[in-house]
């Protein structure tokens, strides 16, 4: 999988992107300060936020077959059904982005927050079976499509271009971080208490925090000085 990657990303960017020279590279701005950005409360907004979120995608990747499992579908049916998740994250990357260019940037990520929510509520609160558990993986394929985009795009919506690399690294580190932990942490949890419900109470709760997180953030810069 690594060389995959490596073939599939690093060479053609080595081989295609253009290289300037040495005028274009003066004449650039300065590079952003990145006290600058580490003291902004927005980019700490932005990282609690995403923290949340990636617990409760990280918590499906690993434990969404089980989850359906303890639900009362058998685990050939719980592996049938997470098959659906991959073109749904294919749907979910390219309808976020298509909204993107059409609705508010804030809008648009507070509605893809709130889908691995749903989710969960619908773990709660509704009897499985084959047909209902497909549309559960359909939202949480379409959730885990739309949230890397949302990190790449209100990066650059509110921090700029300048200072985009030093922003999207310090989340996208965050949403692999909270991923990663979120599955060990809810696999204990299920092991202390022989269920799924309260990692699912506490990751709802996590979503809505960092629904209003997002609401509170107001218009990106540029935007907000053409409304002035």
């Amino acid at each position: 999988m690594a060389a995959c990657a490596f073939v599939l990303m690093f060479l053609p960017c080595w081989l295609f992107l253009p290289r300037e020279g040495p005028a274009a590279q003066a004449a650039e701005p300065p590079k952003a300060d990145w006290r600058e950005v580490i003291g902004s409360t927005i980019l700490w907004r932005l990282l609690v936020a995403f923290l949340f979120i990636a617990s409760c995608v990280g918590t499906f990747i690993v434990h969404l077959q089980p989850m359906l499992a303890d639900a009362g579908l058998s685990r050939d049916v719980a592996a049938t059904v997470a098959l659906f998740i991959e073109p749904a994250m294919i749907a979910g990357r390219l309808g976020t982005g298509l909204l993107f260019d059409l609705l508010p940037t804030r809008l648009v990520a507070a509605c893809a927050f709130s889908l691995p929510a749903l989710a969960c509520l619908w773990l709660l609160l509704i009897p499985l079976d084959y047909r209902s558990a497909v549309a559960l993986a359909v939202l949480i394929g379409v959730a885990m499509g739309s949230e890397v985009d949302v990190v790449a795009y209100m990066s650059s919506r509110y921090f700029g271009l300048r200072r985009y690399g030093l922003v999207f690294a310090i989340l996208i580190s965050t949403y692999g971080f909270a991923v990663g932990t979120s599955s060990w942490a809810a696999g204990k949890a299920f092991d202390a208490m022989g269920s799924y419900d309260a990692t699912l109470m506490m990751l709802i709760a996590g979503v809505a925090v960092a629904v209003g997180l997002v609401l509170s953030l107001g218009r990106p810069p540029e935007l907000a000085r053409e409304a002035s």
